[in-house]
């Protein structure tokens, strides 16, 4: 299923992967062609919480659309600021 909906193959071994800020298992998804992931390290952000057009991004939209926690535990960081 993870392999279909992120058009990468992505093995059992894979899915416990660290996130994005940590050292360890990275699916290929996320490492190389996450487009969230890749706009973070451009705008050399920590998160996307640390960007002020984050509820209005379409990229990070997509991603919520399949995994609406996205943005309840990227808006957690920001609350606690």
């Amino acid at each position: 299923m993870w392999t279909k909906l992120n058009g990468v193959t992505i093995t059992p071994e894979m899915i416990n992967c660290t996130g994005c800020r940590r050292e360890g298992a990275k699916t290929p998804f996320c490492d190389k062609l996450c487009s969230v992931h890749n706009c973070v390290r451009e705008k050399r952000l920590d998160t996307c919480a640390d960007c002020g057009k984050m509820e209005e991004c379409p990229t990070l939209g997509q991603i919520a659309a399949n995994s609406p926690y996205v943005l309840e535990h990227l808006e957690q960081p920001r609350d606690a600021k």
